[in-house]
């Protein structure tokens, strides 16, 4: 990543932490309508986004390579407040929930296979980079040390913590 130039969401907290304890890295952040001209340009030359996003917004035709490493999980929610969810009677609370988790897997399991089928279809066409256990380790570091430094202020120190005995 060293003397790269990635895309991050503009309003990401995450990536450019991240970025930092790499080091000599340049986060160029965008909007999504932002990364495709920036790509085209080389302004933006390394993006970590799931197969079906890169593959819809045009921006794997512009890049050569692509690393099987999963680092986050990106597509996919049913958002909404929770004050207009309590302002529900509690029947039409009930009917939301119910089918909100039903949709939620049905569209969970829908994206995952429309990913998994576009990342086979740009492995087909890219050079596929796979991360050596050693590099999976030092992966694992900088991550850790993303991690503590996002405690430091970012984000409240028992979040992240609770954040990390989730993913174990």
């Amino acid at each position: 990543m060293r003397g790269k130039k990635p895309y991050v969401w503009r309003e990401d907290f995450i990536m450019p932490a991240l970025m930092q304890v790499i080091g000599g890295v340049t986060p160029v952040p965008l909007g999504v309508p932002e990364v495709l001209p920036n790509l085209n340009t080389g302004a933006v030359d390394v993006i970590t986004a799931p197969a079906l996003a890169a593959e819809q917004l045009q921006w794997a035709s512009r890049l050569d390579t692509i690393n099987t490493q999963v680092v986050s999980a990106t597509i996919g929610a049913l958002v909404f407040t929770k004050a207009k969810l309590d302002a529900l009677p509690a029947d039409l609370r009930a009917i939301m929930l119910d089918t909100g988790k039903v949709a939620a897997g049905a569209l969970t399991t829908r994206i995952r296979n429309e990913d998994k089928a576009a990342f086979g279809r740009l492995q087909s066409k890219m050079t596929v980079s796979n991360s050596t256990d050693a590099q999976l380790a030092e992966w694992a570091d900088i991550f850790k040390q993303t991690r503590a430094r996002l405690a430091q202020g970012t984000f409240p120190k028992d979040l992240v913590e609770k954040a990390e005995s989730l993913a174990q």
